[in-house]
C-alpha cells in the first residue's frame, strides 16, 4: 500500500549542482533537434522495415515527429551549464569526462563570431581552448566587474 503526499515537487533549477556561490556560469545551447531528430527518424524506420505500416504513413509520421520535436525544443530553449568561473578559476563540465579545472591569470575573453555564435576563449598552458557559449544578461554585469572581457570580431 502506497500513500501519496499533498507536497509539490521542487522546481528544477539551472544552476549547477557543484558550482559554488557566486560563480559566473556560462551555458550552452540544447536547442539541436538533428540529434533527436535523427533519433526519431530511426524508431520510424524501424517500424517501416517490419512492415507494420504503409510508407505514406510512416514517411507522414516522422515528417510530423520531427516537427514536433523541433517547435518544442525552439519553444522552450533549454539551456544547459557547460562552465562555472570562481575565484580565478574555470571548470568546465563534461559528458563523459570528469570536470576540468582551470586556473586562470587573466579573464576569459567571450568573442562573437557572427551568425549569433559566441566563444568562451581562455588560456590552458600553452594551449588556447574555445567552447561555444550562450551570451546571457549575466554576462554583462561580470564584464565590468573585471570578470570577463566581452569582444566581436570583426569581419
Amino acid at each position: 500500500m502506497s500513500t501519496t503526499s499533498s507536497k509539490a515537487l521542487p522546481t528544477p533549477q539551472r544552476q549547477v549542482p557543484a558550482a559554488p556561490e557566486g560563480a559566473l556560469i556560462f551555458y550552452r545551447d540544447s536547442r539541436r533537434p538533428q540529434g533527436w531528430g535523427g533519433f526519431l527518424l530511426a524508431l520510424w524506420m524501424a517500424i517501416y522495415i517490419g512492415q507494420a505500416l504503409p510508407l505514406w504513413i510512416v514517411v507522414s509520421g516522422a515528417l510530423l515527429t520531427m516537427l514536433v520535436v523541433t517547435v518544442y525544443i525552439l519553444k522552450f530553449r533549454p539551456l544547459q551549464a557547460i562552465a562555472w568561473l570562481h575565484n580565478g578559476q574555470l571548470t568546465e563540465q563534461r559528458f563523459w569526462l570528469p570536470k576540468r579545472v582551470t586556473a586562470l591569470n587573466e579573464p576569459p575573453q567571450v568573442v562573437y563570431y557572427g551568425d549569433g555564435e559566441w566563444l568562451l576563449q581562455y588560456p590552458d598552458g600553452d594551449q588556447q581552448r574555445q567552447t561555444v557559449v550562450v551570451f546571457t544578461d549575466n554576462l554583462l554585469p561580470a564584464e565590468q566587474q573585471g570578470k570577463v572581457v566581452i569582444r566581436r570580431i570583426q569581419s
